[in-house]
């Protein structure tokens, strides 16, 4: 079943990258150690290692979290509860923008655009926090609605999952912030180590989810004898065609959309910015004088330095 081995898989797959690209860096000593974690994607060979690697990643986290928006609303669906469209597709939304921040940090290395980069990562943070601690925050008044009812086994079970959720999103805010005052190393690990592991529940909780293409087959007598009977339908159970709502995927979209609009235009505007500021700092240096040597003539360029070196 490709739904019960994506978490894993996603989960596998970011630790993979990581530990390569930053294994690859070192050994070439590209970087010293215990590098941030940026830095693994600079210089080949780790850089496509990095590069690929985590816009993998980014893809399987999108698929992940459309995956877990579907699931849960099937089961509020079969369970009569229709919660608003634009608090789930918002939050279908923020995942979703989450992934597109992840991907674009991969793809432009700190090197080159230290500046985009450094937006799209902290985008990541911030959107991938928002959307934990909303995630968080819907579970636990689900798990608080039907507390009455549950078993003793359900309620210590779930109440250690939520709970393990909320401190791992505690972890990458605390993480996050220290980070960003200090630079540390030691903080950026444990963010984005807090923030896969707070997806590790999914792992068993996607085991009752399977993704099943539902083919409309004609009945045989209506079928003349130059159609071809694809699939006989008295093989086919009977299943409940109700999928999950349109609206919220549409409120995600356009949420997705509006906030990478802000961010693009965000980026854009720092990079010009500190474009413009380097050009302005470079054009107040004097410029570079080159010593002439006893007994020759100045050359025509060492004429103009030293001219526009007078008159400032």
């Amino acid at each position: 079943n490709f739904v019960t081995i994506l978490p894993p898989v996603t989960l596998l797959t970011a630790l993979v990258t990581i530990a390569t690209s930053c294994g690859l860096a070192i050994s070439s000593k590209h970087i010293p150690p215990y590098p941030q974690i940026s830095m693994c994607g600079m210089f080949p060979p780790e850089r496509y290692v990095f590069s690929y690697g985590m816009t993998v990643v980014s893809t399987l986290f999108a698929t992940l979290f459309l995956i877990n928006h579907c699931r849960i609303e099937r089961i509020e669906s079969k369970s009569g509860s229709k919660p608003w469209v634009g608090s789930a597709g918002l939050h279908l939304g923020l995942g979703l923008s989450s992934c597109i921040c992840l991907a674009l940090m991969a793809t432009v290395p700190v090197s080159e655009l230290p500046v985009q980069h450094v937006l799209f990562a902290v985008g990541f943070f911030v959107l991938i926090l928002i959307f934990q601690f909303w995630s968080c925050a819907d579970r636990i008044r689900k798990l608080c609605a039907s507390w009455a009812s549950l078993g003793a086994g359900t309620r210590v079970s779930s109440a250690s999952t939520e709970a393990f959720m909320l401190l791992s999103s505690i972890l990458t805010l605390v993480g996050f912030i220290t980070w960003q005052i200090s630079g540390s190393s030691v903080s950026q690990y444990l963010a984005v180590a807090s923030v896969m592991l707070h997806f590790l529940p999914y792992c068993w909780e996607l085991r009752d989810t399977s993704l099943i293409v539902a083919v409309d087959v004609k009945d045989p007598a209506d079928l003349s004898a130059s159609e071809p009977l694809l699939l006989d339908s008295a093989a086919l159970s009977p299943l409940d065609r109700r999928g999950p709502r349109a609206a919220p995927v549409v409120v995600a979209v356009l949420s997705t959309l509006l906030l990478m609009l802000l961010l693009a235009w965000v980026s854009s505007h720092l990079g010009l910015n500190v474009e413009g500021r380097e050009l302005q700092h470079d054009m107040r240096k004097p410029p570079a004088t080159h010593p002439v040597l006893p007994g020759t003539a100045p050359s025509p360029a060492q004429g103009i330095y030293r001219y526009h070196g007078s008159r400032r």
